[in-house]
């Protein structure tokens, strides 16, 4: 875990949104709407900042969040990103979904830093948008480890036939094209695919086109009611191969739970514990977190791994904050690129927070799982996403 005593830079050249006793942060969620479930996040990240200023601080300054409401709409999240940069004069600008997207062109020529909670592959391109960076790892990447996995699996039995069903936007287009570059290998093969809109809340039909005897397994990227109905589905028609749920729909809280007993035996590509999972019930990591929570989180769910997710990115912004040789937005962005392997209150065990100046993405590694039922059981090691990379 994070030490969260004063610490970190104390020069700074008048920046924006940094005074000689606050750092000003920026941030656009879905508090309400459809993915409002997601504004959790930003309740996370927030203790972890309180916990931080009641320590002291970075280097005597305290952290102040400003988050805002978009509802999930990319207008309103445009809107207040540019009243947070016009008007609030923040530092650093912290979204969510696709915002971080669509508001890359604008904050590049602010020259505001701005950190996403998304796994976009475009987001990875840190040599055409400097300023942008993400906390969530890359789809693409958790995909081709799923079909590693796979593709191991099925060693001895011909090559692992992998069926795809994702959710037709961006998200679902980044997951399939990472099963497509590592099948295209020869190591497995791509087999039936299809889509599911964003309003669907069923997919049995979607199920059916991709389920026959080649298929080796499923890849899944559905979220929401979709995926609990998927899951329920599956088990119906009393299929024994592995379904793989997409990491950021893995809550047991959210997703298994619902789905009831046809959720043992799913597989998920893991990089953060979650809370409602009884085998972290006496981590030191989650205890240290759940305190935090408790005393900060004004009234957040401990058990929430959204609340988690947030939190875990707050770790990850402090740890960066108090390596940055200046409280400057190149300082701040180097310092991310290049931190060194930490561990985090959050992550699964064997996961580290490490700097990639090549991708800004710190986190590149998962645990596969299967889900007993109860618990998330590791399959194996934890795998990197990019074997032999820095």
């Amino acid at each position: 875990m994070l030490a969260t005593a004063c610490g970190g830079p104390s020069n700074t050249h008048g920046e924006q949104g940094v005074s000689a006793t606050e750092i000003l942060l920026g941030g656009t969620f879905p508090k309400t709407g459809p993915l409002a479930s997601y504004g959790a996040l930003a309740t996370g990240m927030n203790a972890y900042f309180k916990k931080v200023n009641a320590d002291g601080g970075i280097s005597g300054r305290k952290i102040r969040l400003i988050s805002l409401d978009d509802a999930y709409d990319p207008s309103r999240a445009a809107a207040n990103i540019r009243e947070l940069v016009l008007q609030e004069k923040v530092f650093a600008v912290i979204d969510f979904g696709g915002a971080p997207v669509v508001a890359r062109d604008y904050l590049q020529q602010a020259k505001v830093p701005q950190f996403g909670f998304a796994g976009l592959t475009a987001l990875s391109d840190v040599a055409t948008y400097p300023y942008t960076r993400s906390w969530w790892p890359d789809i693409g990447q958790e995909s081709r480890v799923v079909a590693r996995y796979l593709a191991e699996r099925n060693a001895g039995g011909g090559k692992a036939n992998i069926a795809t069903i994702t959710i037709n936007n961006d998200a679902g287009h980044d997951y399939k094209r990472g099963i497509e570059t590592y099948t295209s290998t020869g190591a497995a093969s791509l087999g039936k695919t299809t889509t599911y809109e964003p309003t669907d809340t069923d997919v049995s039909s979607q199920v059916n086109t991709v389920r026959d005897e080649a298929t080796d397994a499923m890849a899944t990227l559905v979220t929401g009611a979709a995926e609990i109905s998927m899951i329920k589905y599956v088990a119906q028609t009393r299929w024994t191969k592995p379904l793989f749920l997409y990491s950021g729909a893995s809550s047991i809280t959210s997703f298994l739970k619902p789905a009831g007993a046809a959720a043992k035996g799913v597989y998920s590509a893991l990089w953060l514990k979650d809370p409602a999972d009884p085998q972290w019930a006496n981590d030191p990591g989650l205890r240290n977190y759940r305190s935090i929570i408790g005393t900060h989180g004004d009234g957040a769910n401990p058990e929430d791994i959204i609340v988690a997710n947030g939190y875990g990115f707050g770790e990850a912004f402090v740890a960066a904050l108090k390596s940055a040789k200046e409280l400057t937005p190149t300082a701040l962005l180097a310092a991310w690129d290049t931190l060194p392997a930490t561990s985090l209150d959050v992550l699964q065990p064997g996961i580290t927070l490490k700097g990639d100046p090549k991708t800004g993405r710190p986190i590149r590694s998962f645990q596969i799982a299967r889900f007993d039922g109860t618990s998330w059981t590791p399959q194996g090691k934890v795998v990197d996403a990019e074997p032999g990379a820095s």
